[in-house]
């Protein structure tokens, strides 16, 4: 393989990885809103269930973005992708912040860690892609 290959194959796996993990967390929140909703405090069952498919949809574009050869992941794809993981965690922290919302103490540690966990895979996006960037400039 070549060196070259790399930095696109990481980018891929971590466009991936954020993509079951917006499945494994999508899933849920269709099919147990109302549970979810008792369980963090958000008290809109919809709410809960709307996000579930915006998270269905967004995995469905990363699942898209990176079928086929790593080489075709174009960067003006990506970096929408690094920027909107980056604003979910300042939104998420920021509400969590504020202390205005009815969250239980699940609620808010599930929030938080929800959050970390999105900006390692916007992190690790933006590394892999200028990393990429890099090497194709030379």
């Amino acid at each position: 393989m070549e060196t070259q290959n790399i930095p696109n194959l990481r980018l891929k796996f971590a466009l991936l990885a954020n993509a079951c993990f917006s499945t494994l967390c999508a899933v849920p929140m269709i099919g147990y809103a109302n549970q979810l909703a008792s369980l963090t405090g958000i008290g809109e069952v919809e709410s809960i269930r709307s996000m579930g498919f915006g998270l269905l949809l967004f995995a469905g574009f990363l699942f898209f973005l990176t079928r086929g050869k790593s080489s075709k992941l174009q960067p003006f794809m990506v970096w929408p992708v690094v920027f909107g993981d980056f604003f979910w965690v300042i939104a998420s922290f920021a509400g969590l912040a504020t202390g205005s919302s009815s969250l239980t103490t699940l609620g808010s540690w599930l929030v938080a860690e929800v959050a970390i966990l999105v900006g390692l895979f916007g992190a690790a996006q933006a590394y892999f892609l200028i990393k990429r960037e890099r090497v194709d400039i030379g």
